[in-house]
Formats: C-alpha cells, structure tokens, sequence
C-alpha cells in the first residue's frame, strides 16, 4: 500500500513536471508562468525554474500550513516575546503582547495586509515557535512537489537563503487555492477585525492585491480585474515587486506568477503583466472534459477472486483540463496505472490506480481508478495460484502445445495402424474361406 501511494504520489507531480510552451505575449517581468490552477499543469513561462526570493510570498505556505492543522478558528494570547523577536522593519497590524485575537483574524491580517507580527504569532501558535514552524512549512512544501523552495523565515521577511521558483510557487499556489478558507480570505477586498481585550476598536484591511481590491489606487491608477479571484502580492527593496495571481473567467481557473523585475520597475508593470498574461489564458486556452465521474476505465483480472471474473474499474470524478484553443484530439491519450497486480478481497470504491492522460507526450492531468464492485477472496484461488503461473508462462504453453502435437500425431497414428489391422485381417480371412473353398471342391 506504501508503495502504491507512493507511486500515485509521483505521478501526482508529472503535470508540473511537464515541459512548456514559452510566453508569446511581451512582459516586463524576467520569470513568469500561466497555469491550470486546478491541476497546477503549467501551460507557458519564462524562466519558470529560475531561483527567486519567496519574499512575501512565503505568506501562501504559512497559510496553508495553519489551516491544514485545523487552526484556523481558534483564539490566541499574543506572546510579548514573539513581537520582540520581529526584524527591524517588519510589516505588523498592531498586534499588542498579551491581546487575544483569532487565527482566523490573523490569517486575514496576514494575507490581506502582509502583517509579519500576524504570521509569527500564528507560527507559535501552532508549533510552539517560529524554528518549528519553519520546519513543518518545508515539510509541507516538499510534500507539494516543489523542488527548490526553501524557508528560513515563517514571514517573508527578506533573507537570500529563502527561495523559490515560479513552478514551486504554482504547486502551493494551486494547493492553496483548493482550501476554502485561504480561497475565501484573498478573494476579499475588505475585513473587519473585531476589537479585543486590549484593542477597543475595529482594524479595517483592505486588500493589498489591487487586481482584486477596487477601492485600491496607486499612481491614481485602479488595476480592480473583475475576473480575478486571489492571491498574494509582494515587494521587498532588494528582491522587488512578485505577484501569484488567480483568475476565473468562462469556467477557466489560472494562475499567473510573475517575478524578477528590474531595479527601477513599477508596481503598475506588474499588475499590467498580470492582466495581459490572464487575457492570453484565457482567449488562447479552451476547457475539455476528458472524464466523467464513473465513466469505464479499464478491465483487470484480480489475483485470489473468488469467482475468477475480470474486473471493471471507474474513474472516480470528473476530470477537466485546459489545452489550447487549436487542439488536436488525436494527440489526447490516456494509460491507466497500477503499483502493484490488483488482489482480493477488494471493496466497492476502492481506489486502487490512476488514469494518467497526456497531450503529444506532455501530461495532462490524472483521474483515480475504482472498483465497480466488491471481490471477495478465495482460498482455493490463492492455493492455485502459483501454478496458474506455471500454466501462464510461456515454456509451459510450448510445451503443453507440443505435447498436443505429439498426442495428435499418435492419435491419427493409431487410428492408422488401426485401419490397417482391421484391413489385413479381413483379406486374411477372405483367403481363408477361399482356401475353404476350394478343398472342399475338390473332394
């Protein structure tokens, strides 16, 4: 079973491993990429697996890592300690030591405002300090598939050992946008915290991402994108502006990660990339369904079954991906997986493989494979079962035809010698009563 989770893990990361189109629309920014985001299958970049800083983007797996340990709804005494241990120049919402707030509250301080005093606070809470929570955040990271992430810092807070690359970030940008909690928090524009014991008034944010925030302006410039959905902006002096950005227009999800802009870049060259590199998604990219949920699959024999019959095997949802607009259907193909042969006994819904699809040898996507219903075990089957092997192999059935043969041949050979027999006995009893005959003729 370890194995086969295992196997169905590394097929799970093939979408992103997938070699992409390059980006045919001009940007400013040096990295970009466009993807699926509900498969996270990159469909075009540019430097998409060039190092960069995480920066403020590293705000994404804090996130994910406080609502995948079911925390997101608790209260929690700040710790005077945790605000002290804050770099010099960090971003904060004005937490104050001993003030009990929510995680949720924080979680929106931290992804709507960039607040670092809300990502350490959140980081303690869950695993009792920032070093450990650091480790579960690479943890978590790896077991999304990146490849060249790295986390010093639970905040983003600049430091050259935390980085990233566009493809990693699209793995946890994607995986983000599945929770709904993180899905509901960036697609705000606006967020009421409530007072608390040491603070007596509301704190309003307002959403940094001005793709999705409307009442934002900069330059006396509204970037408001009525189709954009989340997630995260960033900037920093040295590393500059980045941006993950999820769009949903047509019933088409995409990512847009773009990053590595020069020195003297502007915030609006950014968000300018960001929407003409959605618009391209979005007019050059098509939805294709290439599975219902429990459409048939494959057909498989199952080692032990108690009735000896072959298998049906389902999909277990819908998959749906994105190709290009001029796609050839002829190019679409599809390989079901297995880890290990199928045995008895097995349950009705049981997942026991993948059906991996791919476009021109490029993945595409995968769906799970079920059973269709229930196989009981046979002792009977188990106990022929080795030499069921020994009948399969191909020696064996050599031999076995040969030996066929060779009945055959005696069999006809026989029967021949058989005829013969049976003539001669004849013709020697046709003699006799001639000779018979005649003697008594004779006399």
């Amino acid at each position: 079973m370890k194995k086969f989770i295992i196997t169905l893990l590394i097929i799970g990361l093939l979408p992103c491993m997938a070699v992409a189109d390059e980006i045919p629309v001009p940007l400013n920014a040096n990295v970009a990429l466009l993807c699926d985001m509900h498969t996270g299958r990159v469909l075009c970049e540019k430097n998409g697996s060039k190092t960069i800083n995480a920066s403020n983007l590293t705000k994404i797996m804090t996130a994910i890592v406080v609502i995948s340990q079911n925390k997101a709804t608790e209260m929690t005494k700040i710790n005077p300690t945790t605000l002290r241990a804050l770099p010099t120049g960090a971003t904060t919402n004005g937490l104050i030591a001993n003030e009990q707030v929510s995680t949720t509250d924080l979680l929106y301080m931290m992804l709507l405002h960039n607040a670092d005093d809300a990502a350490a606070v959140l980081a303690e809470h869950v695993a009792g300090s920032t070093e450990k929570f650091v480790v579960m955040m690479n943890a978590s990271a790896k077991q999304l598939g990146t490849e060249q992430t790295h986390f010093v810092n639970v905040h983003g807070f600049y430091d050259e050992a935390q980085t990233t690359t566009a493809r990693d970030l699209a793995r946890i940008a994607s995986h983000a946008m599945q929770l709904p909690v993180f899905a509901a928090i960036v697609a705000k524009q606006t967020y009421q915290v409530p007072p608390s014991n040491l603070y007596n008034k509301p704190r309003y944010l307002s959403n940094d991402n001005m793709l999705v925030n409307h009442f934002k302006i900069t330059s006396g410039e509204n970037f408001f994108y009525s189709s954009a959905v989340g997630i995260k902006t960033s900037y920093n002096k040295t590393s500059g502006f980045s941006i993950v950005s999820a769009i949903n227009k047509k019933n088409q999800s995409y990512l847009t990660i773009l990053a590595d802009y020069a020195a003297n870049s502007l915030k609006s060259a950014m968000y300018m990339d960001a929407k003409r590199l959605s618009e391209y998604g979005i007019t050059g990219y098509v939805n294709k369904q290439l599975t219902a949920q429990g459409a048939f699959a494959d057909e498989v024999q199952v080692k032990y079954a108690s009735d000896g019959k072959r298998l049906l095997l389902l999909t277990e949802k819908e998959l749906e991906v994105l190709l290009p607009k001029t796609y050839d259907a002829k190019l679409i193909t599809k390989q079901p997986i297995y880890a290990t042969p199928l045995k008895a006994p097995l349950n009705k819904g049981q997942v026991v493989g993948v059906l991996q699809y791919a476009y021109n040898n490029q993945p595409l996507g995968q769906v799970n494979l079920v059973t269709s219903q229930a196989v009981k075990y046979s002792l009977i089957a188990t106990i022929f079962s080795p030499f069921q092997k020994i009948f399969h192999s191909r020696l064996i059935r050599f031999l076995g035809v040969a030996f066929a043969i060779i009945l055959i041949f005696l069999y006809f050979r026989i029967k021949e010698n058989t005829r013969r027999k049976r003539m001669m006995s004849k013709r020697r009893n046709r003699v006799l009563k001639s000779d018979k005959y005649r003697g008594g003729h004779e006399g």
